[in-house]
């Protein structure tokens, strides 16, 4: 319809944009913005698996979640920047943090779309609509909860998508990433706020090794069977 028209031509916009790259940039490019992946050669994608790095090229968690971090600062801070009568006129209306929220979500769905909508693409928009829900109605963030529900309307959608490698690994690696990161101890989480910056900055880099090395684990047989090869350089 009138939507897909529209973001056909704001993909050929892209393309057009990037015909002054020369390769391997290009294909880069287009991946990395608009979800293209036709474009790179066997010798790039290759590469990326050889070093473990593949996923940069699936727009996902990181690239929606930048744009929904900044969406939500930026909108944010200009409503806190109102002036006083504005500001008191939003407030009997709604709260800043609630209509940032509500305003995050279109370019979240709408660089979804553009993007072509894959299965990492729509498993992260879905989380992220979720954790901006619990901002509206003020709930707990519970991952795993996003996580199940992401992963349960995918399927609805999709049911034979349980087999593609996409969401097997997508959905492993972030299950992976929530059992990891959400058993974090009292003592740790005092750590990062009142210990010392060298004191911070090892233990953030302990739990960043400790979150890759899990991850990479548990999606290695996935990756040895799926691409006959073992990226331990993702390390």
């Amino acid at each position: 319809g009138a939507v897909h028209g529209r973001l056909e031509r704001w993909r050929a916009v892209v393309r057009r944009a990037s015909d002054s790259l020369d390769q391997p940039a290009r294909s880069l490019f287009l991946s990395l913005t608009i979800g293209e992946q036709g474009y790179l050669v066997p010798e790039i994608r290759e590469w990326f698996m050889t070093t473990g790095t593949v996923h940069i090229l699936s727009i996902s968690g990181s690239h929606l979640g930048l744009i929904a971090l900044l969406t939500y600062g930026l909108i944010k801070g200009l409503c806190l920047r109102l002036p006083p009568d504005a500001l008191l006129a939003l407030s009997r209306r709604s709260v800043p943090t609630r209509l940032a929220a509500l305003l995050t979500m279109v370019p979240i769905l709408g660089y979804t779309l553009l993007a072509g909508a894959e299965t990492a693409t729509v498993r992260s928009c879905i989380m992220i609509a979720i954790g901006l829900m619990t901002v509206w109605y003020g709930y707990p963030r519970y991952i795993l909860h996003a996580l199940a529900a992401a992963a349960c309307l995918t399927l609805l959608g999709n049911p034979r998508a349980l087999y593609d490698i996409s969401f097997q690994l997508s959905y492993g690696s972030v299950l992976v990433l929530a059992l990891t990161m959400n058993p974090q101890s009292d003592s740790d989480a005092w750590s990062l706020q009142a210990g010392s910056a060298s004191g911070r900055l090892l233990l953030w880099l302990k739990q960043t090794a400790l979150v890759t090395f899990f991850v990479t684990l548990a999606t290695l047989p996935l990756v040895a069977f799926y691409f006959n090869q073992v990226p331990w350089l993702g390390l």
